[in-house]
């Protein structure tokens, strides 16, 4: 029962502290920029997690996902005056399709092929958005899109934009643990483990891995598209091999498997790289080392640190 206390106490507060935030800042643009930022980054690395942690797929290919998503939304809004609602939706719709069909080509490969495969997926868009000039502005980047609204509210302020990330990330969550700890949930983590013993229990591994492809790149293609409307403008050196890189340090440090180290990592690595903003040159490094301590040390990630604590044994995260 004390347990049970501790755990819930603990969401209390974080709940608390994140709806109260922008109050907490005194509505300070900088720390808002970098919550939202960590939020939308979270909500790729959940989809990531659903795919590597839960599934046993690894990806290097979400900054592919994330572009397509995003530049849906920037060109469907700038060019053809589509609404952010349905921008949105045909957006992470596309995202999808691309997962699917980087799924059905490299559905019998696993761990660095598999790897190698998403990374040139993710090149293969990244070229595209560079010679593309009609649609993407090329080189010189998708500038000017509009303002976002839903209905007749305007979403310009940092502190709604904030709300809108949160309030996002929240109903993701809620979704992601629902599925994840049902019937489908169950069914990826036997493929990750067997799939040979999966497939005997009447599970098929193929139908679920191409499922975790299309949930994985759903999330990216959402995140992508809010992404859009915050930066007001796109360019497509952003979404290159190191962003895929860093979605997989986020979940690698935060806790692979775990939905609350799929949003401690973000948030953590997040407000590291503006803590070595000055040491610019040696980000990668600090981080790249951080990782290495992370696997040999916390195997589970931050998130295992939950399960040294006299609450936590029972109810990791």
């Amino acid at each position: 029962m004390r347990h049970g206390w501790t755990r819930h106490a603990v969401y209390t507060v974080l709940v608390l502290v994140l709806a109260g935030f922008p109050a907490l800042t005194g509505g300070s643009y900088y720390l808002l920029h970098l919550a939202t930022m960590a939020g939308i980054m979270g909500i790729v690395t959940l989809g990531l997690n659903i795919l590597m942690g839960n599934t046993g797929l690894v990806s290097l290919g979400q900054a592919g996902f994330f572009a397509i998503g995003a530049y849906a939304v920037g060109i469907l809004t700038t060019y053809q005056a589509v609404s952010f609602g349905a921008a949105l939706l045909l957006g992470t719709a596309a995202a999808v399709v691309a997962g699917l069909l980087i799924g059905l080509t490299s559905i019998k490969l696993h761990g660095g092929y598999l790897a190698l495969v998403t990374v040139g997926f993710g090149r293969i868009v990244q070229l595209w958005l560079v010679n593309e000039n009609q649609l993407t502005g090329g080189s010189e980047g998708l500038l000017g899109i509009p303002p976002l609204t839903l209905g007749s509210l305007s979403i310009k302020t940092p502190t709604a934009f904030y709300y809108l990330v949160l309030g996002a990330t929240v109903v993701i969550l809620a979704f992601t643990r629902n599925v994840l700890s049902g019937k489908f949930g169950r069914a990826l983590l036997a493929v990750r483990e067997d799939a040979t013993a999966a497939r005997m229990m009447g599970i098929n591994p193929t139908a679920y891995r191409l499922a975790a492809f299309a949930l994985s790149s759903a999330y990216a293609g959402l995140a992508g598209g809010i992404y859009a409307e915050f930066a007001g403008s796109l360019f497509p050196d952003y979404f290159g091999l190191s962003l895929s890189v860093l979605f997989l340090l986020m979940l690698v440090i935060g806790g692979t498997g775990s939905i609350a180290g799929s949003f401690l990592g973000p948030l953590l690595v997040t407000a590291g790289f503006e803590l070595l903003r000055p040491f610019r040159d040696y980000q990668m490094i600090v981080y790249g080392v951080a990782v290495a301590l992370v696997c040999v040390f916390l195997p589970s990630g931050l998130t295992g640190l939950w399960r040294l604590l006299p609450a936590g044994g029972r109810h990791a995260a």
